[in-house]
């Protein structure tokens, strides 16, 4: 449902919901404000995830008028007590939260002004696996409904359907695009949240800022310049879970909020990314086992409840959206999904040598604290998952490398979590040591980002033998070379917006318009001009097929003259009567 009217009634709706979120009394304790802000904007995500969920099986349309209902409904919850009561819930700021603020927006806003050019929020990502999630998010603001794993989905959708009134349709894609950036930058904002708790002095602040940027800039960023927009979500969601689960095990908020909550983020994990869920699971349940058995009512009707509360819906739904529309309609097995290869970025170990023996001394103090912290069970269990993975990989191939190293996204997460604890606890004298050990590692990315080492290579090769920084700081140069690649051609831009704006918008035709391009190019057209051309896609079946389509249902059709549909029939395509044309290729009437 796109209006205006409907755009304000969400904002407004958000704003009270978040509000009443932010403001309630949760604790007579004061809570750190930037992980509770970080906090209220993912379980607000996750809250609609579930709403939509519900409504969709019962056929409600899901749209920002459904949602700006429930979000005014949950308000009261929040907002009744403080009217009541007179109460509301003190937090703590400082000055390195503003600090950290202002860096991390400056960083995302330097990145999607060198990557999408600026307020352009043009299409720039290095894999093809964004168009089909920018094509479902269209789906979302068409259809009013949802799908398969449709966290991304109901996220991105929304985004576009808030904005929608404010751009024409087949410019939306710059909304999908605005959505990536706002999740990379919750990304470092709930990695910061996470580790806020222990930053106490000056030397702790500046670790704490650096370690969130370091994450950020890290593989969050890897996964936005690659388009894997779910994988960066999936990221953030854990994080926040970390949050949640030992604000659980500390008992700092009600029962049966807390439960709520976690069944909330358990829930989104399935809808998010399904590969990681079952270690998240273990981990959760592992929570809710540790803390009945320390109460000594392990074997209890409490627990047999919490975990019902907690798991009961999120699987349901899993299985049913999930399991039902990805393995059973589109009949794919989990052996062959997860032995499927695809582009990712590959570097077996040498990004977390910098952090590991930090990790590795947070993680045993935590352990020695015997605190109850989700990340120093979660740790080991995706340790073990990600082993498991690779002995797959490399036996029998059953599992592909492009899943195992979706793994390292996720283990990102956790080194550089137990990197700062690792910090956190150590003495004074080890801290200054630390610093300079770290400080070696930056120097080193300096010295070839700063371009000074190129220049010392260029004036005389024989000060070293080959160009050293990218070896000791792979990822961050990864991403810094890749930041300025190219966007999505801009002639390609020109046909979509010619064929949305003159025919499909003006009516000239009622009747698709398809496109002779590669399979990598489809979906993207697909989402731009917003048709669904499954019946054109000619490598899945054949040219014959494809043209006898073509001829008997569309007036008009676009070709790309580096396709290899019209390097093969050349003759055909350029028989036809040209409407529009320019370097790349062409529109033309169909015969």
């Amino acid at each position: 449902m796109v209006s205006l009217a409907a755009s304000i009634f969400f904002a407004v709706s958000y704003l009270i919901l978040a509000g009443g979120f932010y403001f309630q009394k949760k604790s007579d304790e004061k809570f750190y404000g930037m992980t509770w802000l970080a906090l209220i904007f993912v379980m607000i995500q996750c809250y609609h995830v579930f709403i939509a969920a519900v409504i969709n099986v019962i056929h409600i349309p899901v749209n920002l008028v459904t949602f700006g209902i429930f979000d005014l409904v949950a308000a009261v919850y929040f907002w009744l007590p403080v009217y009541k009561k007179k109460e509301t819930q003190k937090y703590i700021y400082g000055i390195v939260d503003v600090i950290f603020l202002i860096l991390v927006v400056v960083a995302v806003v330097w990145f999607a002004r060198n990557r999408y050019y600026g307020f352009h929020l043009s299409i720039n990502y290095k894999t093809v696996d964004p168009a089909p999630r920018f094509r479902e998010a269209m789906d979302f603001v068409n259809d009013q409904s949802i799908s398969r794993m449709f966290y991304a989905q109901v996220v991105n959708g929304t985004m576009i359907e808030l904005l929608a009134p404010f751009e024409r349709v087949d410019y939306y894609y710059r909304f999908y695009v605005l959505s990536d950036v706002v999740q990379l930058l919750m990304s470092g904002v709930m990695f910061f949240g996470v580790i806020r708790k222990y930053i106490k002095g000056k030397f702790l602040a500046a670790a704490g800022v650096i370690a969130s940027l370091i994450f950020l800039l890290g593989y969050p960023l890897n996964s936005t310049i690659y388009g894997f927009t779910y994988l960066g979500m999936s990221l953030t969601l854990v994080a926040m879970l970390f949050v949640v689960t030992d604000l659980f095990m500390e008992e700092r908020l009600t029962k049966w909020f807390h439960i709520f909550l976690l069944m909330l983020g358990c829930h989104a994990m399935f809808q998010c990314y399904a590969l990681f869920m079952p270690v998240t699971y273990l981990a959760i349940i592992f929570a809710i086992f540790l803390k009945q058995y320390r109460k000594k009512i392990l074997i209890s009707k409490d627990t047999v409840v919490t975990c019902l509360a907690v798991f009961l819906f999120p699987c349901i739904s899993g299985l049913w959206y999930t399991y039902m529309d990805v393995f059973v309609k589109d009949d794919v097995s989990v052996g062959s999904a997860i032995s499927a290869e695809g582009a990712i970025y590959r570097d077996l170990y040498s990004n977390f040598l910098p952090f590991l023996p930090l990790a590795i001394y947070g993680f045993v103090k935590l352990i020695q604290s015997r605190k109850n912290k989700m990340i120093s069970w979660f740790a080991p269990f995706f340790a073990a998952f990600t082993l498991g993975m690779f002995g797959l990989a490399y036996h029998n191939r059953s599992v592909s490398t492009y899943y195992l190293y979706k793994d390292y996204y996720m283990l990102w997460l956790i080194v550089c979590a137990l990197a700062f604890y690792g910090v956190y606890r150590m003495t004074k004298e080890a801290r200054v040591v630390t610093a300079c050990y770290i400080g070696t590692w930056a120097f080193v990315l300096l010295f070839y980002v700063s371009g000074l080492e190129n220049r010392i290579y260029n004036n005389n090769n024989l000060f070293m033998d080959s160009i050293k920084g990218p070896q000791y700081n792979d990822l961050v140069c990864f991403n810094l070379n890749t930041m300025k690649e190219p966007p999505y051609a801009e002639p390609r831009m020109a046909m979509a917006h010619y064929i949305y704006e003159e025919l499909l918008e003006t009516g000239k035709t009622d009747k698709p318009v398809p496109c002779a391009y590669n399979d990598d190019q489809f979906y993207w057209y697909e989402g731009v001009t917003n048709q669904r051309l499954s019946d054109y896609m000619y490598w899945k079946s054949d040219y014959d097929t494809f043209k006898e389509n073509l001829e008997e249902n569309c007036d008009y059709v676009s070709v790309m003259i580096d396709s290899r549909i019209y390097v093969d029939n050349q003759e055909y395509f350029d028989s036809m009567e040209k409407v529009f044309e320019n370097e790349i290729g062409f529109v033309a009437k169909v015969k």
